[in-house]
């Protein structure tokens, strides 16, 4: 039953739809003449919203099986198998985690009862398992072990399975639904079931999809929610018990200002659905007969209930399951409530609980995914922990034990392979899937955080900075969101962009003073901003332009509210700034000059000012003196600077309203940058326009484009930023690639020469492989190490192989192939007791050097699952 994170920002991490990272989740301009006079304009470009409709979930858990996409856009699934819902092309069940047939460009996957579908890059779909009702949408009614193609289904930007149907969002904001229909969970108006896929009826500008037992949940742009299907328990939150056939819509919240018509995401399960607010609090209702509202009772409820579930604040994601639910909290923490009969609440105890209480021993959470008696997440570091029933091999730890508290499942962590990237002046930053950072570029005010001032043409990591959720760069400083619920900045510092009190340049993160995040961070030339806790923003650093919007132009050096609420994703531009507002609306403060505001004026404002005209709107991106809107049905409209053409309306007049961005449809995120702009589409193509004097558009030119042009070479992309003068991408299989201006290395090919087209960063595609192979004596288990680095380079991988008391060591040395390349690597253990079958965790460093010069140090760790040789 599908569930959806909150995510912090789409544009950069598409994310956002977010790409998929090592068994993760996550359910994402000045005008030529000012260009010249502000020096570097703001280069950034977030597309930041957790209510992106392409936020898709990594990570789910059925009733009896979990599943979850890897770093390479691969799936593997663990637990029952009794109708296929695996994948693998048996019906026998799994204790480990195996790998999905056929499946390489996955960006998204959902569990249903027992069936499971994955959501490609281009939009199509996959499904497998049972289909006796047609839930898997191929025409038949066939019992599937190995993925078929959904019929006639195209576009698709998200997949929810449900108990024994399924729909998809797509791009245009429409719903697609087929299979079982005998309470209407179809939404097409009848009780008959579909084989293919079916429009869901009057529903449109949709952001969010769930899909539970018998029942389906849509939220819309403007933050309403509407559901369908069976009702016997309130679970429609309509106020009544009565099936719907068609979408109704959920009744207000009466009692609770904040949080009414303000929903980020649903998650509908079994009997009772789960949502998040914009406020951040979480609100449950239908069957509560064991507690999995976590209202304090165990009555059932028909209408959302006026308060959250006692004990979740700033909530990012939620879970429900058949009889209990989960959510993670703006500290990261996991708090489960519900039926606890096997330990699915994790808190060590057997005891049903009313109310959340914190699982217990787990780290950093980013996600979180709830099946019928077992709960999963993702941890900060890439790791994945299970626990509760484990009879079928639900945890996929190797065993088929109970456990009240996270056990580790065997190959859940990840490598270094990208997750997020975002883009600076003249610098780049990117979060690994291990939760690490690495910056390239120009480093005079330490924006690269390694410690130094000295520029790089490759990426160094960023030093003490572990457990990144999201990261963003400004002009010459960068910051991080952690899994902890810190900001954490460094580089320029003269107005206090890095936010830690002092005007005082750092070359290593420091905290944000006095101030935890719920989502993103978001920076602009010289000043940051990031949605706080609850449904506000703060920001901080140069106000010389109102762009605080605390009513004021004096500079900021800690965090400082902006005074608005309901506030559901923040851009940061070259000196204004622009908020999503959980109705589908956008205000901006700031500079005016060019209309960037876009409220009909080129008056300067100080607080914010709604953009006039706008609606439905998903995600939002703050250039240098523009700003773009991507919308519920994947069009995009942008208002400000247009003197190069980045507004991509065919013309380079000035707008101080939105228009439309032409010939573009299927947009799933939007990138803003000094005076481009970027959007990726569903199909995982990106479109760019407006300034292209360095090649940051990526169609083999150096000629402004005044509407979009395709970037040359790229397919299978999940995320895009745009920079000053320079653009990155993220493509599924976790690769970083860049274009455009590379005078101090930002493109980070160890160049310093401008690309046109994409060009491939060698450090971001390496990890190991989960299957290792036990020799016959159990002294030595051989691995398969996957490292990209450049042709002319040498790269030595040294492996730490532990088993519980067991220690063994191995090396290897090889050279560069220019592209992904296996080594192998035997790591023995010389005395004592030898390895056995099941679970071990490998600690690998990749030292890449170019002569005798150390080039890159990479160093990561995933549990992996010692197999017998064949």
């Amino acid at each position: 039953m599908a569930n959806c994170a909150h995510g912090a920002r789409t544009g950069s991490l598409a994310f956002r739809h977010a790409r998929p990272i090592a068994f993760a989740v996550v359910c994402g301009a000045l005008l030529a003449s000012a260009l010249a006079a502000h020096a570097a304009p703001r280069v950034r470009m977030e597309s930041l919203s957790p209510r992106d409709a392409r936020v898709q979930s990594s990570l789910d858990a059925g009733e009896i099986h979990t599943c979850a996409v890897k770093n390479d856009g691969t799936v593997r699934c663990w637990g029952g198998n009794n109708a296929g819902q695996l994948g693998d092309g048996t019906t026998t069940e799994r204790h480990a985690p195996v790998s999905v047939s056929g499946l390489t460009t996955a960006v998204g996957v959902s569990a249903g009862t027992t069936h499971t579908c994955a959501l490609l890059v281009g939009g199509s779909a996959r499904c497998w398992g049972a289909n006796l009702n047609g839930q898997l949408g191929d025409g038949t009614t066939s019992e599937r072990h190995t993925p078929v193609t959904v019929s006639g289904l195209t576009g698709a930007i998200a997949v929810s399975a449900g108990g024994a149907h399924s729909c998809a969002l797509i791009h245009d904001g429409t719903v697609r639904c087929w299979g079982r229909n005998a309470d209407g969970q179809l939404g097409d108006g009848t009780r008959t079931d579909r084989h293919t896929p079916v429009a869901v009826s009057g529903l449109s500008s949709v952001t969010a999809l769930a899909a539970g037992i018998d029942h389906t949940c849509a939220v819309l742009a403007n933050g309403t929610m509407r559901c369908w299907g069976f009702n016997a328990y309130g679970q429609l939150g309509d106020g009544t018990t009565t099936r719907r056939l068609t979408p109704v819509t959920v009744a207000a919240f009466s009692g609770d200002p904040f949080a009414r018509d303000a929903f980020a995401v649903a998650v509908a399960a079994s009997n009772h659905t789960c949502a998040i607010s914009a406020f951040g609090s979480v609100l449950c209702w239908g069957l509560n007969a064991d507690g999995q509202l976590g209202d304090g009772t165990t009555a059932n409820r028909s209408t959302p209930p006026d308060v959250g579930v006692s004990g979740v604040v700033g909530a990012i994601a939620v879970s429900a399951g058949s009889l209990h639910s989960c959510a993670v909290d703006f500290l990261h923490q996991a708090r489960c409530w519900g039926d606890n009969a096997f330990g699915e609440v994790g808190d060590g105890t057997l005891t049903d609980r009313l109310r959340s209480v914190q699982v217990t021993g787990l780290g950093t959470a980013l996600a979180i995914a709830v099946g019928g008696g077992h709960s999963c997440a993702l941890q900060g570091d890439g790791s994945l922990r299970c626990w509760g029933l484990n009879v079928v091999g639900e945890l996929g730890d190797g065993t088929t034990s109970n456990s009240s508290t996270p056990t580790v499942v065997a190959g859940g962590s990840g490598g270094i392979s990208a997750r997020d990237v975002a883009t600076g002046g003249s610098h780049t930053c990117a979060v690994r899937a291990s939760g690490a950072a690495a910056c390239w570029g120009r480093n005079g005010d330490g924006e690269l955080g390694d410690g130094t001032q000295t520029s790089r043409l490759t990426p160094v990591v960023v030093s003490g900075l572990p457990n990144v959720s999201s990261i963003t760069a400004g002009r010459h400083h960068s910051c991080a969101a952690i899994a902890d619920g810190h900001a954490r900045c460094w580089g320029a510092n003269a107005s206090g962009q890095v936010g830690d009190g002092s005007t005082t340049d750092r070359s290593a993160p420091v905290d944000v003073s006095q101030f935890t995040t719920r989502g993103g961070v978001s920076a602009g030339n010289d000043h940051t901003c990031a949605e706080g806790v609850l449904d506000d923003s703060e920001c901080w650093g140069r106000n010389a332009d109102g762009q605080l919007g605390d009513g004021t132009t004096t500079d900021r050096h800690t965090a400082t509210g902006s005074g608005l609420g309901q506030l559901v994703g923040v851009s940061a531009g070259g000196a204004h700034t622009c908020w999503l507002v959980a109705n589908g609306t956008v205000q901006c403060s700031g500079d005016n000059s060019a209309g960037q505001l876009g409220d009909g004026t080129n008056t300067r404002r100080t607080t914010a000012t709604e953009v006039a005209g706008l609606s439905s709107a998903v995600a939002i991106a703050a250039g240098g003196a523009h700003s773009c809107a991507l919308r519920a049905d994947g069009t995009v409209r942008c208002w400000g600077a247009n003197g190069q053409g980045q507004l991509g309306d065919g013309t380079t007049i000035d707008r101080s309203t939105p228009v439309t961005v032409s010939g573009l449809t299927g947009a799933v995120s939007v990138a803003a940058g000094g005076s481009h702009t970027c959007a990726l589409r569903f199909d995982g193509t990106a479109r760019c326009w407006g300034n292209n004097n360095s090649g940051q558009l990526g169609n083999a030119s150096t000629t402004d484009r005044s509407t979009p042009v395709t970037v040359s070479g790229l397919s299978n992309a999940v995320a895009i930023a745009a920079g000053n003068l320079h653009t990155c991408a993220v493509r599924v299989d976790g690769a970083v690639l860049c274009w455009g201006e590379n005078s101090s290395g930002q493109v980070g090919n160890n160049s310093t020469t401008d690309r046109t087209t994409p060009v491939e960063i060698a450090s971001f595609r390496a990890n190991v492989e989960p299957d290792a192979t036990l020799a016959s004596n159990g002294h030595r288990v051989l691995l398969t190490a996957v490292v990209n680095c450049a042709v002319d380079q040498k790269v030595t991988i040294e492996m730490v192989l532990a088993q519980g008391t067991v220690i063994g060591h191995g090396r290897a040395v090889g050279k560069c192939q220019g592209r992904l390349a296996e080594y192998r690597v035997q790591v023995s253990v010389r005395q004592g007791a030898p390895f056995t079958l099941g679970p071990a965790e490998a600690s690998i460093t990749a030292t890449v050097r170019e002569g005798h010069k150390v080039v890159d140090v990479q160093e990561w760790d995933r549990t992996v699952q010692i197999e017998p040789a064949p």
